[in-house]
Parts: C-alpha cells; structure tokens; sequence
C-alpha cells in the first residue's frame, strides 16, 4: 500500500487586511457600514426603530455574506444566481464562472486580446480559420515524410501572420514525391544561378558570395517562399473541402424534444471517434484494460505508481484529460446471449441445458450484473474538426504508448462505439440495441444524438432522473492531510450502478510556480506581521496562530515539490454520479458511498443546483468543468494516488467458462483461441481439481460446436468413463490389447507444411511424406533398439541409420506406386521383412534382431494394421498399462497420430484440442519431448491448442524444453501447489506475494488463472448436485457398454430434475 501527502488547497489561503479579515470580506464590511450607518442616523427620523432594524438587517446580511459566506466553493452572489436561476428562471440550467485566480488571469488576458467591434471578430474568424487550416495542412505533410518529432505549435505559419512570429522563409521539408517532381520540370535560370552558388558555398565554407550573388540568392528564396505559399494554398484548398464535410454533422437539426437532445453534451461527431462537446473543444476516449495493481508486489506497485506520474506530466496545459471508472449494470438477458449455449438440435442439446442452467446460477452467485469499465478522456482545443482530428493522430499513438509503458492496453473508441456507450447509459433495458447508419442520419438532416438521447431528463436541486432511473451526482471535497491507494478501489468497488470521474487540468509550471510563489509571499507577509504583534504584546513570536504556521509550511512544501521534485499543479475535480431504482434506493446508495468516504477523513457531498453540469463532466464525453467550482488543486504526486487501476478481470467473448474471480466475484470467461499462444498448461498437487477442470474445459468444447477435434493422452486412466459418457472413443494401447494403431499410416497430406496449397504436385508430396515418415519410422527404430531405461540413451550408428532409412522406403514403394491406396499401407511387419534382407552385414542383423521383438515378438502391438474407427472426434488414448519397454515408443506413435490428425482436421477448416496428462514423465524422452516441443511451437498454424497437466511440477522444470515451453505459453491455471514448486514457478512467472496466497493451499478448483497478460485468482464451485457434475466424476466401470452407460446417464438426469422439481 502507498500513501502520499495531499498539499492544502494553496488558493485556500487568503492574506489578511486587517482585523483578521481578507480583503473581500473587509471590503464587504466597510460597505455594509457606509450603507447601513448613514441609513440608521438619518433614517431614524423617519422610520420607527423596530422597521428601520428590519431594514438595516436585510440590506447587511446579504452584504456581510458576500464576504463570508460559501456554498459548493461558490460565493455568495454566485449562489444567488444559481437559486434563482434553478427555482425561478432556467431550473434546468445552471452554470457557473470557477472561482479561480489563475482562471481569472488568464479570462482577464483573454479578453484585453480579444476583438471588440464586429468587423474585427469576424476577421478574427476568418483568421483563426485560415490559420486551422495552414496547420493542418503542416500535420499532413508531417505524417507523409514520417516525422513523428514535427510539433506544429511551435511551426511557423506562411500564409497566415502568427501573432507576431516570423514568416517562415524557407520553403520547408519536402517529400520525395516532391523532390522527384521538381526534377522532372525544368529549372529556370535563377534556379540554376542560385544553386551554382550554392555549391560554391558547400565546397569552400569560407567563400564570401560577391553583392550580384547575394542578390540572386535573395531573389531565389523569395521565389522559393511564394511556390511555398502557392502549394499552401492549394493544399489548404482541399483541407477545407474535407471540413465543411465533417462540418455537416454539426449542422444537423434533431426532430425530437429539445429538453433531452440539449442535455447530451456534444455538438456534433465526426469519424475515428472524435466528438466536439463545445465550440472548438474535441474529445476522444481511450478503453484501458485494468492491471494488477492491488495483488502485485510492493515493488511493482512503486513502479506502476511512478509511470502513473510520468504519464500525467506527459499532458500540457492545453490538453484536458478525465480517468473515468464506470460501474454499469448488466441485463440479465445481455449475460445470457455472450455465454449460453444455442441449441444445435444434436445429442448434445440436453447437456448444453443443464449447463447453461448452471451458468445462471453462476451468474447469480457473483456479481456479474455489474460491469467495470475504465476509459481515459483527453479534450483539445482546435478551430477546426480537420486539425483536431490530425493533432489526436499523435496524441493517440502517445496516450496507447504511455498507457502500455504502465502495463494497461488501450483502444480508441471508434464513434460507433462512443455513441453504442452512451446510447445504452441513456436507455436502460435496450443496451446493445443501437443501429445507426450515418448516410441515413446525414439525407434526413437529423442528429446521433436522436439514436441516443432517452424521453425525458428531469434535474432537480439534488438529484436528477433519466427515464426511470435516478441520478445523484456528488463531489468529493476536505481531503486529509494523507491518503491511501486503497481509497479509489474502495469508493469504486459497489454492488450498484456508480460513475467515478477525475477531471484534471494541468497548469503550465511556470505558471503554477508563480501561483505558489504569490500565495506564499502573502502568507509570510501575514507571519511577519503576526509575530510583531506577538512581540509587541510581550509573547514569544512562536505563538502566532497554527492556521499561519501550517499554511507557510504547506505552500513551502508545495513550492520545494513543483521546483524541485518534477512535480506538476493540477486542478482535479473528483465526481460520482450515483444510480437508483427509485428515490429511497438512491438515497441508501449514497449513503454507502458517504460512509466509504468519511472511513478516509473526506466528505462526499451533492452538487446542490448544479446535477446537470456534474453529470456533464462526470459521464465520459470530455466536457470540461470550468463551471463546476469544487476543483482541488493537488500535485503529481497527490493526484496518482487515485489509482484508476485496481485487479484485472477475464470475461472475454466468445469464450469457455473457468469460474468466478475470487476478488471481484464475477464470472471467468477464457477465449483461448484468440490468444497469440493458446497452448497452455494445468500445474496442481494431486486433489487439486486439476482433472475435473480439464474435463470441464473439455465439456465447453464439446458443447460450443459439433466439429471441433478432441484428443487426449491418458496414462491414469482419468478420462475414459468421461470420453465413453459424451460418446468418444477410449483406445487402450498395452501389450495384449486388442486396439492396434499402424505406426507406417501416412496420408497423402501427411508430410506438407502450413505453406503447402492445395495445389501440390503428387510428386512432391509423395517426396515430402517419405522424408517425414522416414524420420519418424528412424525414432521408434531407435527407441527399440537403445539400451537402458533412459530415453535419450540410444546404440544406433550411422550405418545402421542408413539400413532402416533404405527399408523404410522399399516398404512404402509399393504404398506410392498406387498413389496412397490404403489398401497397399505397409506395417512394421513389412519393415521387418525388408530389414532381414539386410542380416547379411553386422549392422542390418543386430537392427533386425533389435527390432524384431516389437514386430514378431510379445510386444508385437504396435505391428498390426490400424483395427478400429479413429474418425470419432472425442479420441482418448489410455496408456496407463503399458510398461517400460512400450510406454515411450507408444508416446511416439501416438504424437504422429495427433499430428496427422490435426493436419487433416485443418484442411476440414476444424479446429484440434489436445490434452496430455502426466506430461513431466513425456520430457523423460528426447523423443517424446521433441515431438511435444514441435505441437507446442507450430500447432497454432494448424488450428491446435494443446494443454499439458501435471502435478509433479519440479520433475517438468528438469527440462529445459518444458521450462521454455511454459514461459512461452499464453494460457496457465494454477491450482494448488507445494511451497518449493510454488517457489520455482514464482520466479519463471513473476508471481507476487499476494498472488501466492491463492496459490498455496488453495482449496480444489481454486488458484490463479493467466491469460496472455492477465491473471486473475479464479475459484470454481460447479454445483455438485448436477448430473453434470457426476458424470464429471462418476466411474462407470470399464466393462459397461455404451448402452448401459446410456443408461446411467439417463437416470442420473431424472435424479436431477427430480430434485429441481422439489420445492
């Protein structure tokens, strides 16, 4: 946890006059005694006492209280206004000049520059307008010639003045298209004088051109400025033609009631996600992608905190940007369409309805009818859409960047998308329902904001209503002398609808040093003053008054911060606006968030008269708060503790179901087909739950479509009543079994690359499949003939390598004649038969010999032709009683048989699941970890997303493959580990001390979850009561038919719906 000190509102402090009283509050009483004394002596004459006191006393309180009296940071005759304004004249409109010094400078600075008469604001327009152009035309070129460094508030102008800069006398950079253009014309004769000269110059940098040379060099760049200005012109031109286009959006007329369409507060939108929310200010929205910043470590806490900082001093003056934090409900119905099963009308269709009943009671059991998303707004300032929109071109690329440097991924709102955000915060019940078609919108003269806007907006003195939900929008105010980087999390974190924006407007440093500098200054006038009085009066000078004392050492503090420290002045405005279904509710609401306020020494307060300019600002459309005056002054420091950034979520679309987040309680949802390496493995102790989430990602796979290719490696026999109850096929490989597999199949596919078209010559795929199946055919030679039970132990030489690579292709020659006839595919029996016709020299009889126990031997398993029906797409291969002397060569076979299944399942465009229990003991092998490292390397390409699960986590780090392979895989569940693993893999994974606590002795189904960039602690309750759960789980017993497993599947169902019948 950080916590920081929060600098005291330095514009707080007033330099007292006399008396104790600031110059206001003298001056309010002065005038109050000039009007009320002379009014008492002369008045009493005429007027009886009792009335003239009344008279006296309602002339001076409304003086005295424009001294001392404050509402909502207003003062007194702003408040009057706003009374009246609300309760009598405009009750929906209620704005507000800021109480602001450095406001009042610069409005005061503004208009001494700005033009009086009417001819010279409409030469101003045109002006500024000319002047919007020129400087995007200089953005364009900028972006053409790649200069990202190109900052066109500091370029000069040509055919615009600047305000009293030079014109730029040269005819700036150009483009090769450019440059190439100019050589194709023909040069003039000053042209070619000028460069004669100019070659003289570049050869000797000492050479002084004569007066007629200086001349012609004159002449020339004059010559070079008017082409400059030329092409200008030209370009600006069609610049200009582009913005009266998008200019055509803010003409729009809306066809329904002013009262909501005023209210949403924007002019007009225009393309890539920019809006104008006022006259000449735009705005865009970024989506931020929360981080971990709560479960990591304490050092990676420090460091998201210091890019935090970095990445508000990145803004300047002239850039207003907001952190939005929006809590919005769900429907129930929008939950259900991004994660139910549709109905297929297949066998499967009775379990994809138990499923997606629990999935709702999932649903009910978290919060999942709360969705939290994160935006940063940034609003500029431009005279016309085309320069804003080229200026954010950099903006965006520099806001993605920082925001990526601090760990979160960001993404422009496009403006469909901006007004699909707003259109579902306006009309609740129709989210996700906004059509629009902007030629339609464009040919009726109509506005977005007709798409958008809800029948009716009511705003009253505390609250709002929109439709039939109700607003209250407050404001957080008297922060303490410290603060937290718990407190953002904790006001944020609501089981109901809240809206929490920071407005913040950094101030130019210059600028804000001297505010400080001119606060100061008055506050060590008062010090100084107030220990002579003490002096005076016989005190010791220390005695002054500890509102003095604090004051000084405060802005001192403020000052050393911003002169020293890299700390930036920002004036931060925190809002929320709250939601209820009904008036008591809203009020329940806010209490709640008062409360989490007060547990941090702050306050929360309404916005009383001012709701409508609070959700203005709070709601992301970049509107800027300068008639809201509640702002705070804080600096880099003080404003990064409110952490926009909290824990990560995963509920990505189009995803599996994993479980509930253990911080947030809303649901996992893993697409791991999107991922760049949806490979992935399962690490857990023995009781973990490590088998029944593999079987219920499997089950999610089996439900989503009715093609999808699934394939298990089984070697504890966890998988096979499971595999039999969803009607796959169990092959058990052992020794006597009567399951052969034909390790010598090949397809006519069986050796091309993901770069091979369906083109291929039958001659190059006859030669690539041989150079394959010769490799691999040598492998399983290999492993029959090594010596010893280790798995790279091997005795083969490179003669006999030879021998067994001339059989194997003597055994498929008849195979390839045919063009890949089945009928002719050979067996190892048929290698066999070849390679003792090669016992005639000491190398082919010791292979033959070696390789004949496994082809006429007792391990003769593996040389049979393929016996069953692989075509099922559930496959599991049960390997748990082969021995020693099988189990590796079995791995091998079994890894060509997935490869070649997921090679034909590609070019069926169907995607391939793999699963390999027990995967440390496959890295024992060379042989078999190669083939792994292969699936795990290129499977992506063809469609295959394999998963390894182990429980013997120390054994799979023995390997470097299996180390590599892990860091490199984008998909992890962590479920319970034994401190030294837990250890090892906290290093590889960079996992926090926090993020261990729901590691270690975490209860089954429960532990961490990494999704690409994401990890959440996840925690999966499937309800025990449901017949999915026992199938999950049930043994059926090896010797049961499909039918009796039919059966049982059967009556467990009408157990089920038994008891969801019982009241």
């Amino acid at each position: 946890m950080i916590a920081v000190r929060i600098p005291e509102e330095i514009r707080k402090y007033k330099e007292k006059i006399i008396l104790g009283l600031n110059a206001r509050q003298l001056i309010s009483v002065l005038l109050t005694a000039f009007i009320c004394v002379p009014l008492y002596y002369f008045g009493r004459d005429y007027i009886s006492d009792d009335i003239l006191a009344w008279v006296i006393i309602l002339i001076a309180v409304p003086l005295v209280s424009v001294g001392f009296f404050r509402f909502n940071g207003m003062p007194m005759e702003k408040f009057a206004v706003a009374f009246l304004k609300y309760g009598f004249f405009f009750p929906l409109k209620r704005k507000y000049k800021v109480d602001n010094a450095f406001r009042a400078w610069q409005n005061t600075a503004i208009k001494e520059d700005s033009p009086k008469s009417g001819r010279e604001k409409k030469k101003a327009a045109q002006i500024a307008l000319q002047r919007s152009l020129e400087r995007a035309v200089l953005i364009e070129e900028a972006e053409e010639r790649g200069d990202t460094d190109f900052d066109v508030n500091t370029a000069d102008l040509i055919t615009v003045s600047t305000g009293g800069g030079k014109k730029n006398s040269s005819p700036g950079k150009k483009t090769d298209k450019d440059k190439q253009e100019n050589k194709e014309k023909k040069k003039p004769k000053l042209q070619i004088q000028a460069e004669e000269i100019e070659e003289k110059i570049k050869k000797d940098s000492h050479y002084l051109p004569t007066k007629q040379e200086t001349l012609i060099r004159k002449r020339w760049n004059l010559e070079l400025e008017k082409r400059r200005k030329l092409e200008v012109a030209k370009k600006k031109k069609v610049v200009s033609k582009k913005n009266s286009q998008m200019k055509k959006r803010r003409n729009a007329q809306t066809t329904i009631p002013k009262t909501t369409q005023q209210t949403i507060p924007y002019i007009a939108d225009y393309e890539e996600g920019l809006f104008e929310v006022k006259p000449n200010k735009f705005s865009k929205i970024y989506r931020m992608r929360d981080i971990n910043y709560r479960t990591g470590k304490e050092a990676e806490q420090i460091q998201i905190f210091c890019k935090l900082g970095e990445f508000l001093n990145y803004f300047s003056e002239d850039i207003n940007f907001a952190f939005c934090i929006d809590n919005r409900i769900v429907s129930v119905q929008e939950q259900e369409r991004q994660i139910f099963y549709p109905m297929s009308g297949d066998s499967y269709d009775r379990h994809r309805k138990e499923y997606n009943n629990i999935l709702r009671r999932q649903i009910m059991a978290g919060r999942n009818d709360i969705q939290v998303e994160k935006f940063v707004t940034v609003t500029i300032d431009a005279a016309t859409p085309i320069e804003a929109l080229l200026q954010f071109h950099k903006i965006d690329a520099e806001v993605i960047d920082n925001l990526r440097k601090i760990g979160s991924d960001a993404k422009v709102l496009s403006t469909e998308e901006r007004l699909s955000y707003y259109h579902d915060k306006y009309r609740k019940g129709r989210e996700g329902e906004l059509n629009l078609d902007f030629d339609f919108i464009k040919f009726q003269g109509i506005s977005s904001k007709d798409y958008i806007a809800p029948t009716m907006i009511e705003f009253n003195k505390k609250h709002l209503r929109i439709e039939d939900s109700y607003y209250r929008v407050m404001h957080l105010c008297n922060l303490p002398a410290s603060l937290s980087d718990e407190f953002m999390f904790e006001l944020c974190d609501n089981d109901f609808p809240v809206t929490t924006t920071l407005n913040i407007q950094p101030v130019a440093q210059d600028k804000g040093l001297r505010i400080v500098k001119k606060q100061l200054t008055g506050i060590e006038k008062d010090k100084i003053e107030a220990e002579k009085r003490a002096i005076k009066a016989g005190y010791s000078p220390e005695t002054i008054q500890h509102s003095i004392k604090d004051a000084h050492a405060q802005a001192e503090a403020l000052y050393d911060d911003m002169l020293n420290k890299n700390q930036k002045m920002f004036f931060v405005t925190i809002t929320c606006m709250v939601q209820g279904n009904t008036l008591d509710e809203l009020e329940e609401n806010c209490k709640i968030i008062e409360g989490k306020a007060r547990k941090y020494t702050c306050q929360m307060l309404p916005l009383t008269y001012q709701q409508e300019e609070g959700y203005k600002i709070t709601l992301p459309f970049g509107y800027t708060p300068q008639d809201i005056c509640v702002e705070r002054t804080l600096t880099t420091e003080s404003t990064s503790i409110f952490m926009p950034f909290s824990n990560q979520e995963l509920f990505q679309r189009g995803g599996y179901y994993y479980g509930l987040n253990q911080i947030s309680h809303n649901l996992v949802i893993v697409n791991r087909l999107k991922m760049k390496t949806p490979s992935g493995f399962v690490l857990g102790t023995s009781g973990s739950g490590k088998s029944f989430a593999t079987k219920r990602e499997i089950l999610n796979v089996l439900l989503h479509d009715s093609e999808t290719g699934i394939l298990i490696i089984d070697p504890e026999n966890e998988y096979g009543d499971f595999c039999r109850a969803f009607g796959g096929t169990v092959l058990k490989v052992s020794a006597d079994s009567n399951v052969h597999i034909n390790p010598m199949d090949m397809t006519e596919d069986y050796g091309l690359d993901e770069d091979d078209g369906e083109d291929t010559p039958l001659s190059v795929k006859k030669e690539k499949a041989m150079k394959k199946k010769s490799d691999y055919i040598m492998s399983i030679v290999e492993r029959m003939i090594s010596v010893g039970n280790n798995g790279d132990s091997t005795n083969i030489t490179p003669v006999q390598k030879t021998i067994v690579d001339r059989c194997v292709y003597r055994c498929y020659k008849n195979f390839l004649d045919h063009d890949f006839d089945p009928q002719y595919m050979p067996t190892l029996i048929d290698l066999q038969d070849e390679l003792d016709k090669e016992k005639d020299s000491a190398d082919g009889r010791a292979v033959a010999e070696g390789v004949e126990y496994y082809t006429r031997g007792s391990m003769d398993v593996f040389a049979h032709k393929t016996n069953i029906d692989v075509d099922n797409r559930l496959v599991v291969f049960n390997v748990r009683d082969l021995g020693d002397q099988l189990r590796q060569i079995a791995l091998i076979i079994v890894f060509d048989f997935i490869w070649n299944r997921m090679i034909e399942n590609k070019n069926k465009g169907v995607r391939t699941y793999c699963y390999c229990d027990e995967i440390h003991v496959m890295f024992q092998s060379y042989y078999s970890a190669n083939f792994l490292k292969q699936l795990y390397k290129r499977g992506r390409k063809y469609g295959l997303c394999i998963t390894g699960l182990t429980q013997n986590v120390e054994d799979l780090l023995k390997s470097e493959q299996a180390r590599g392979m892990i860091g490199n895989s984008d998909f992890i569940m962590m479920l319970n580990q034994n401190s030294e693993d837990l250890k090892l893999l906290a290093g590889m994974l960079s996992i926090s001390e926090t993020q261990m606590g729901f590691v270690m002795g975490a209860d089954a189904g429960s532990g961490l979850l990494f999704a690409e960039k994401v990890v959440v602690p996840f925690v999966d309750r499937f309800p025990a009561d449901s017949y999915l759960y026992k199938l999950m789980s049930t043994k059926f017993g090896e010797d049961m038919s499909a039918a009796e497993i039919q059966k049982q599947i059967n009556s467990l169902m009408k157990d089920n719906e038994g008891k969801e019948e019982t009241p």
